[in-house]
């Protein structure tokens, strides 16, 4: 297929990087806190044993795999989710200013965001970047009405699950505080299925979210994007669902 090749040669480049990047930190010592020196320091708990290089690798490029499609296509939304919601947007602000000072954004920050996790997190609930997940059932299993042998595979849409009203009432109307925490409780369980559920659920979820909190307090601090006048929304669902074309303006925040 046109392109093929050239992803290829992107894969083996990024692979040989991280795999140089790799057999750097181990001549070191790998003593740090950074990933690949706390990869190289883990332990299975079971056997005491260290990860392989190829294992390490593998995660890594996992790791960046996901952070890009986090900033990619779902930063874009929450952006213009801040465009369409004024008053979520001053809260936004609110918030990034009294936690943030005018500071640039430090790890500590995070937890203290509490308004714009909720942005994000209700952000993901109506475009969840991967909007179809499957699972094979190891068990003989009765789901609803219908009785799954052994091996049967799964396919289930959380984007429609998402916007189903029997679990998220007015599904269509962005309340980043339907997530506060007295209200969330009331939710069933696996109401929000953005990255999984179970011992399977995605373990890029910290990842994403820290990388969006961070990026967006980053932005709100200093600026109010607007969508373009012109533009008409028109998401793309293919493996990830992208917001494609989404051309907004930046206006410095003067208070």
């Amino acid at each position: 297929m046109p392109g093929t090749g050239r992803f290829q040669r992107a894969v083996s480049d990024l692979r040989t990087a991280v795999t140089a990047a790799v057999a750097h930190h181990r001549s070191q010592g790998a003593t740090g806190d950074d990933v690949l020196s706390l990869l190289l320091q883990a332990r299975y708990a079971d056997t005491g044993e260290a990860l392989g290089d190829e294992q390490i690798i593998t995660d890594t490029l996992f790791l960046a795999w996901a952070a890009v499609h986090g900033l990619k296509d779902v930063l874009p939304h929450v952006l213009y989710e801040l465009a369409r919601h004024p008053e979520v947007e001053r809260r936004v602000h609110e918030e990034v200013d009294s936690v943030l000072g005018g500071l640039p954004v430090q790890a500590e920050d995070l937890p203290k965001l509490e308004y714009n996790r909720r942005v994000v997190k209700e952000t993901l609930r109506l475009h969840p970047a991967v909007w179809m997940l499957a699972r094979r059932s190891l068990v003989p299993v009765r789901l609803g009405q219908a009785e799954l042998p052994a091996g049967t595979e799964l396919a289930y849409c959380n984007y429609a699950m998402h916007r189903d009203p029997t679990l998220h009432p007015d599904p269509l109307r962005f309340d980043p505080d339907r997530w506060l925490p007295e209200r969330a409780k009331t939710l069933p369980r696996c109401a929000d299925i953005t990255f999984g559920a179970g011992v399977r659920k995605c373990i890029g979820d910290a990842l994403t979210m820290n990388q969006i909190l961070t990026a967006l307090a980053t932005i709100a601090g200093r600026w109010q994007l607007r969508t373009a006048p012109s533009h008409r929304y028109r998401p793309h669902a293919r493996v990830i669902i992208s917001p494609g074309s989404l051309p907004m303006t930046c206006h410095f925040r003067s208070a």
